[in-house]
């Protein structure tokens, strides 16, 4: 009568199909004899094909025997289900033999299992029967079948009425198994479900538990693998959470206190985008604490998902397994589905009702939030969908974000480190902001798998792989760099004094400028070179990478713009900083004004070196005018400065070079509108067509870039 599994699912599954069989037909008979079913509910109940079945109920009429119902030589059996005396007077023999033969699931994979799993968690006897009778009401269908033949209303009542009878026990001992309180509920291995359309379908186990408890296991231990393991060692250490510092000795000084004091209710919550090291962080902070760590499941044994209900019916289970145990930490990653948009669902694995009020729901779900007795870590990407009265149960909530720069390095040199890349290319890589260590992990394995022979070979492999896994999760491409090569200090038009800012934010580095400008004066290549001469990293954003179709999307990135700035201990430099300082008399649109409020906010609060570079002055917001200690014009190249990044750019292609002539310099000096963006470009042109050029083509493609700009004097002479 057992459904059998696959035979290409688990080898391991034994199903004793007579004892299960066996104890389904003592169960059933008990029910027939304890309802007291007559006339034509009991002969409705018989003509069930299943319920003859499992039953074994004789053959009727002519043919059947005497020796088959157990009747004298002078009694006739029953000719049809019309005889209701002698069906019952059978059904009674039978009731005594099973009883007399002490039928049980004793020596069976389900009996043994739930014998184990009875003294790890302090079942009663009758709790492990009433969690055997719902276990073979899903995997026997001949059993279920013939159980919702009965037509009980769905009534707590009837439902405590059929499990005393199928157990022996009081109503009142029924009653409290499945109350709230009692462990088969608390533990997650049984609810009730009122909403069914039969009485078999009332009691519900989470997913894939009949196929584990009905499973042989060479140690016992296994079974619970099935529900939750031993965590796996961290890949990273402190160093590549340095980031997180402040948070990690606090998190760990909780967590070791609250295992030291026995606390209950102690819950911390992890959240962020995927793949930026939630638990490779979870894990790496359990081990400081020095405790046992516990992964929920989030798949079976053949690699299918679990529900969410089933999961956390796992992390139930493995509480009170692990409630008289010392020194232990849960770790529940994917928590998303455990706590969906509707209530129900997580409200009936508690053993609730739809019907019941929604407070009442929240009141048990935030009960068990505060009395679960071993420390838990909850792992999400999202957290938005959780119910705040939820969220407020959590003692500490992180946020993990995307490591800084040298956190990357150093994840990226980790991951890397048993490939042929470079060290230049892992720095390169590094810089690349939205990278998160998944994406590094995942490209350092591929490129291990395809061993490739050389340097150049790993170094493809690894950026094909990151650029696709970009691609696919939406993320910008890194930018090209746009910093011009021979950059000089002294080929900048600028009325600043260098050394002397640059002395000042080594002794002090806080400090905010505006440079503004021209494009290709050299804005983003100063900020660069200031970062270099007060040794600190340099973060680059553009107002476009902040900006975002989601309401309150922009302010959130541009505070985590400044954030990772301070936790980077970086230059942070704001590129195109009119998209997001522009004057909020001239907005339009609410999030306008917005998310100048937020800029202006975080610029006031950040204690560090922050730079602005426009080419639009004029149409910043006058507050942030006021909030820059320097504001720095960027002007077009003076005659000599023009003079020295042209022979610097002749030489590159012609190293021997003799200086200009007189025709050629008046030519250069006359290019009002020059900058050093405007060599860089030029020299780009040239390296592009893999030849040098002529001293006077050069002149003529610098004048070109004038023109284009619109700045080249008009000559003085005759119109013919």
């Amino acid at each position: 009568m057992l459904r059998r599994r696959n035979p290409f699912g688990n080898s391991h599954l034994l199903l004793d199909t007579e004892t299960y069989d066996a104890q389904c037909r003592l169960w059933l008979m008990r029910l027939l004899a304890g309802t007291g079913f007559k006339g034509k509910r009991l002969r409705g109940f018989f003509e069930d094909a299943d319920v003859q079945t499992l039953l074994g109920i004789p053959g009727m009429g002519k043919s059947a025997r005497n020796d088959d119902w157990g009747f004298e030589d002078d009694e006739e059996p029953p000719r049809s289900l019309w005889d209701e005396r002698k069906i019952q007077r059978w059904l009674n023999t039978n009731l005594r033999k099973a009883e007399a033969a002490k039928t049980s699931l004793k020596g069976t994979p389900l009996g043994d299992n739930l014998q184990w799993l009875g003294r790890r968690l302090g079942l009663s006897a009758v709790e492990r029967e009433t969690l055997a009778f719902a276990l073979l009401l899903q995997t026997s269908t001949g059993f279920g079948e013939a159980v919702a033949t009965l037509k009980f209303n769905i009534l707590r009542q009837n439902i405590l009425a059929l499990l005393a009878l199928v157990t022996a026990a009081t109503s009142k001992t029924i009653d409290k198994v499945l109350s709230a309180q009692g462990i088969l509920i608390q533990s997650g291995l049984l609810r009730l479900d009122m909403d069914c359309i039969s009485i078999a379908g009332a009691f519900v186990c989470p997913s894939n538990l009949a196929d584990h408890l009905m499973a042989r296991y060479e140690q016992p231990d296994e079974l619970l693998q099935q529900f939750f393991r031993v965590a796996p060692p961290p890949k990273l250490t402190e160093p590549d959470f340095a980031h997180l510092d402040a948070d990690l000795r606090l998190l760990r000084q909780i967590l070791t206190q609250a295992l030291r004091q026995r606390e209950t209710g102690v819950n911390i919550l992890l959240y962020g985008e995927p793949g930026v090291g939630k638990s490779e962080f979870a894990r790496y902070l359990t081990t400081t604490v020095g405790s046992t760590v516990v992964e929920v499941s989030n798949a079976s044994e053949e690699g299918e998902s679990l529900s969410g209900q089933g999961r956390f019916a796992s992390f139930m289970l493995c509480q009170h397994i692990l409630a008289k145990s010392n020194g232990s930490l849960v770790l529940f990653d994917e928590i998303e589905d455990v706590f969906p948009d509707q209530m129900s669902g997580l409200l009936q694995l508690f053993g609730m009702v739809k019907g019941q009020a929604k407070e009442a729901g929240k009141a048990w779900v935030n009960r068990v939030l505060e009395t679960n007795p071993v420390p838990a870590i909850w792992i999400a990407n999202q957290v938005g969908h959780i119910d705040p009265a939820y969220l407020r149960r959590f003692d500490y909530a992180l946020e993990i974000p995307k490591p800084p720069r040298t956190a990357r390095q150093r994840i990226a040199e980790k991951y890397f480190g048993t490939t042929k890349t470079s060290p230049d290319w892992v720095s390169r890589i590094a810089g690349w902001e939205e990278l998160t260590p998944a994406q590094l992990e995942k490209a350092a394995r591929m490129t291990q798998l395809t061993q490739p022979c050389s340097e150049a070979e790993a170094e493809q492999v690894a950026e094909r792989t990151l650029r696709q896994s970009a691609r696919l999760l939406g993320q910008p491409l890194p930018k090209k760099s746009g910093e011009p090569r021979g950059y000089r200090l002294d080929c900048l038009n600028i009325g600043l004094d260098i050394p002397s800012v640059i002395a000042g934010l080594r002794r002090r580095p806080s400090a905010s400028f505006c440079f503004y400008g021209p494009p290709g004066t050299g804005k983003t290549a100063l900020a660069r070179h200031l970062a270099q001469a007060v040794d600190r990293p340099l973060m680059v954003k553009r107002a476009s990478d902040l900006l975002s179709m989601w309401v309150g999307g922009s302010e959130q990135n541009i505070a985590a713009m400044f954030r990772e700035a301070e936790q980077e201990g970086a230059v942070l430099v704001l590129d195109e900083a009119d998209g997001l300082l522009a004057d909020r008399r001239d907005a339009s649109r609410n999030w306008e004004i917005t998310q100048v409020n937020e800029m202006l906010t975080q610029m006031e609060e950040f204690d560090g070196i922050f730079i602005c570079t426009t080419n639009l002055l004029e149409r910043l917001d006058s507050a942030s005018l006021r909030r820059f200690a320097f504001k720095v014009r960027f002007d077009y190249l003076k005659p000599h400065q023009s003079q020295l990044l042209f022979e610097e750019t002749w030489r590159r292609f012609n190293p021997e070079a003799e200086p200009l002539d007189a025709i050629l310099s008046q030519r250069l000096a006359r290019l009002e509108n020059l900058t050093p963006g405007d060599f860089a470009a030029v020299a780009r042109q040239w390296a592009a067509l893999g030849k040098s050029p002529e001293v006077g083509a050069l002149v003529a493609a610098l004048e070109e870039e004038c023109r284009i700009k619109g700045g080249l004097p008009r000559q003085i002479g005759f119109v013919s």
